[in-house]
């Protein structure tokens, strides 16, 4: 497989950017021209897995404050996923109104201001309707021809990283974890798995143009001869934008992700025992 290339650009606020090829591209949407490949049947619930790792779920539009439009935040839900599953984030309890009344614990941190080592996440960037700060602020910027996308990495001209790679990397690296950019491949995501690490992946699932989701888990199944990978996907099942909370544990195949690269962090830091 090609692996992806890396591409650097500066946006109107002066941030170097890297972006790599098929970088992920938003609003997301259907494309009706090329509807979605359902030959492979993932299921909404997974079988017995063989790891499942309890990586919290966050809808980017349903668990995000009810001001934030969440609409190109796939990247920044999907890292607060994985940095809420090392037990890096407390609760901070909202109630959000849409598509009806409910509590979320962390996807208030997707959108707003706060400090964590002394690094303060308050960079802003714009959403559809607005600016936000938090874990969007941090990983989103301008791309020429993208617009506003989760970049791998960049550097403003204060010299604040910004991006996926820094952004994880401000949470990881204390714990004594690495985190690499990473061409998508089967073995690396289980291994990665098999030692407590979840991944994010970068894909084309389900029509989309470009989606980042968090993998927690996989299944071999022995007729198939292939993995069930098990997903939190932000935007929900098959990518479909529902407002059903039904994105998290699911199971995908690989080619139903269609994936373009990877996320994955390595080291001996685990979550707290509960």
């Amino acid at each position: 497989m090609k692996e992806p290339h890396p591409h650097t650009t500066t946006n109107e606020q002066g941030d170097t950017l890297t972006y790599w090829d098929d970088e992920v591209r938003y609003p997301p949407h259907i494309d009706k021209e090329n509807p979605p490949d359902t030959t492979g049947k993932s299921l909404p619930s997974p079988p017995v897995a063989d790891v499942n790792l309890e990586v919290p779920f966050i809808h980017q539009l349903w668990d995000t404050p009810n001001w934030f439009d969440g609409h190109w935040a796939c990247g920044p839900t999907s890292a607060a996923m994985i940095v809420s599953y090392y037990g890096l984030l407390e609760p901070i309890p909202i109630t959000v109104k849409s598509p009806f009344p409910h509590t979320t614990q962390y996807g208030w941190y997707v959108a707003n201001d706060f400090t964590h080592n002394n690094y303060r996440f308050d960079r802003i960037a714009q959403t559809p309707r607005g600016p936000a700060q938090g874990f969007y602020g941090t990983a989103v910027s301008k791309v020429a021809n993208l617009g506003w996308v989760a970049v791998s990495e960049g550097q403003t001209a204060k010299g604040l990283h910004i991006g996926m790679l820094p952004l994880l990397r401000t949470f990881m690296e204390p714990l004594g974890n690495s985190v690499r950019h990473s061409p998508p491949d089967e073995q690396i995501a289980k291994e990665s798995l098999d030692n407590g690490h979840p991944v994010i992946i970068s894909g084309q699932p389900f029509g989309l143009a470009g989606h980042l989701m968090v993998i927690r888990g996989y299944y071999y199944d022995p007729k198939l001869k292939l993995f069930g990978w098990i997903m939190n996907d932000p935007y929900g099942y098959r990518s479909d934008g529902s407002s059903d909370f039904d994105g998290g544990n699911v199971v995908y195949l690989w080619k139903e992700i269609k994936p373009k690269y990877m996320y994955v962090i390595s080291g001996a830091g685990q979550p707290p025992l509960k």
